[in-house]
């Protein structure tokens, strides 16, 4: 008599297995991560701290925060103030066109326009200083954008800025950095890094240039320095950090001979993608100098 086990062990396999669908899997919208606070050092002025999250947030952050940016880098004003960091911290239109006003390096732009995708299809464009901030906008609204310093792809942006086709645009062209990475600027060459462009000034920040250069910054004299442009030497308010300690002056004529594209934003900030042969880069042979804060020669291109 055969008998047959009743209670199998756990390791055996069950008779006729039933399969159980598994549950489809509906995957989850992800919202975008937005910020609740604003940028900066909890003890930064409110000023200071919404410039901070602005530049951030038109320069950066848009993308990643589900901000409606356009190609050209305008965001909606409206959409702007209801992103959770400057909704609750009742940040206004009032507020936001103070720090526009305010900001000594025109880092933006603020415009009133018509309700478009592109601004190529704009028929104005009113200046902020030209229009009433409380008046209707039924036939458009405000538009901010970051002119320059961008790591987000802002595909025409360049569209907007002017062309540097000859020295006298460019006048000097300078790169303000920290000195501690010369070493490495002086192999690799100058890198956009994140960014969309390499930042060169037309100018130094402080009063007075270098002491190889014959000119004053504010002065209206030509540069005699051959290389740097025969344009007038400008006080500098961008292109350069204040906590620069060496200045690399580029070779503006060599770059326009060799095709290395130029660009000059709203602010003045002289801007190249690099050597289109290395991009994103700007090798050394694109270098006259580097030359100290104080005024010392760290280094010269041979003549």
């Amino acid at each position: 008599m055969s008998v047959i086990n009743q209670n199998p062990s756990p390791l055996s396999p069950p008779q006729n297995p039933k399969q159980t669908p598994r549950p489809k899997h509906t995957p989850k919208v992800r919202k975008p991560n937005q910020s609740k606070t604003l940028r900066g050092r909890p003890t930064d002025p409110p000023h200071t701290r919404l410039s901070k999250t602005l530049a951030y947030l038109l320069r950066h952050g848009a993308e990643k925060e589900g901000l409606g940016i356009r190609p050209d880098g305008y965001l909606p004003v409206n959409e702007l103030i209801a992103h959770p960091a400057l909704a609750l911290n009742s940040v206004t239109f009032e507020s936001i066109r103070q720090i526009v006003l305010d900001d000594v390096k025109t880092r933006y732009a603020l415009i009133f326009a018509q309700d478009i995708s592109s601004s190529a299809e704009a028929t104005t464009l009113v200046p902020l200083e030209e229009r009433d901030p409380m008046a209707d906008e039924q036939d458009g609204r405000w538009w901010i954008r970051a002119n320059q310093g961008h790591s987000l792809e802002m595909k025409e942006l360049e569209k907007d800025m002017r062309i540097v086709t000859t020295v006298d645009q460019a006048g000097l062209a300078v790169h303000g950095t920290d000195e501690k990475l010369w070493n490495a600027i002086y192999e690799q060459g100058l890198s956009k890094m994140t960014r969309q462009h390499i930042h060169l000034a037309l100018a130094l920040p402080s009063q007075k240039s270098p002491s190889t250069i014959s000119s004053e910054a504010g002065s209206n004299q030509e540069s005699s320095d051959p290389g740097l442009g025969s344009g007038p030497v400008q006080k500098i308010t961008s292109g350069i950090r204040p906590s620069a300690n060496l200045y690399i002056y580029i070779d503006v004529p060599l770059l326009l001979s060799e095709n290395v594209p130029l660009f000059l934003s709203d602010n003045n900030v002289l801007l190249t993608p690099g050597d289109p042969v290395t991009p994103g880069i700007l090798p050394r042979k694109y270098f006259l100098r580097a030359i100290r804060k104080n005024g010392e020669i760290v280094w010269e291109r041979p003549k």
